[in-house]
């Protein structure tokens, strides 16, 4: 059977990786709303050749809380904004996963061997020779070794 892994690593800019039998099939920068449409591709194809999808989030809601760590004022609360828009965007889509019927993982942050790659790392780990941005690289690390 045919094993197809989504990645994703939410913010603003979001990374989202597609590895099918261990060979990456599209790394992709987009936007918070067109992460549910690609889902849906996918898991239409899915269904269609009956392959196997898991889609793994990077979850911050995994993390323990932050606090105010040496950062002060503005600085510290453009910090904690960003956070729990990335925790609401993560929850969102493991939760449009869910209600599709999508088999889904969340996962904590910087957990793993491939996470916060640099580009030539990822090149070598990956065999990818195209450029790639840290937000596609997140979300592929997410999924590599995975198969």
């Amino acid at each position: 059977m045919t094993k197809i892994l989504i990645g994703i690593d939410p913010g603003v800019q979001t990374g989202f990786a597609v590895m099918r039998d261990s060979s990456i099939v599209l790394l992709k920068t987009i936007t918070f709303w067109d992460v549910p449409g690609l889902i849906s591709e996918f898991n239409d194809v899915h269904r269609y050749f009956n392959h196997s999808l898991t889609v793994y989030i990077e979850d911050p809601n995994l993390n323990k809380p932050v606090f105010n760590r040496g950062q002060q004022g503005r600085i510290a609360l453009n910090i904690a904004q960003k956070v729990g828009a990335n925790k609401r965007d993560a929850e969102l889509l493991i939760d449009f996963c869910k209600k599709e019927g999508i088999e889904v993982v969340a996962v904590r942050p910087q957990s793993g061997p491939f996470n916060k790659m640099k580009a030539e790392f990822f090149k070598k780990q990956s065999g990818w020779t195209g450029r790639t941005s840290q937000h596609v690289r997140d979300a592929c690390g997410l999924i590599m070794g995975r198969s």
